[in-house]
């Protein structure tokens, strides 16, 4: 593994164990992109969990179409929405 690629792997694991918001990105009926804001914890590997609530619309549109990206990161000061 080259030295920009293991620097890349640190920073990428550091920001997924930190992070605690994230903007989940689902598709709706039509096709047409929709993104929410979700909570982020680390599993024990450090791939991102979510609570998804069965009422969110993100819920519905993942239970139709599985596809989805998720940018995480960690909003300003003040509510994150």
């Amino acid at each position: 593994m080259g030295e920009a690629v293991a620097h890349a792997t640190v920073v990428i694991r550091r920001l997924m164990r930190e992070a605690r918001f994230g903007a989940l990105g689902t598709l709706e009926a039509d096709g047409a992109p929709y993104a929410s804001l979700v909570a982020l914890a680390p599993d024990a590997e450090g791939a991102p969990t979510l609570l998804l609530s069965g009422l969110a619309r993100h819920t519905r549109n993942l239970q139709r179409d599985p596809r989805a990206s998720l940018l995480a990161g960690e909003p300003g000061k003040g509510d994150p929405l």
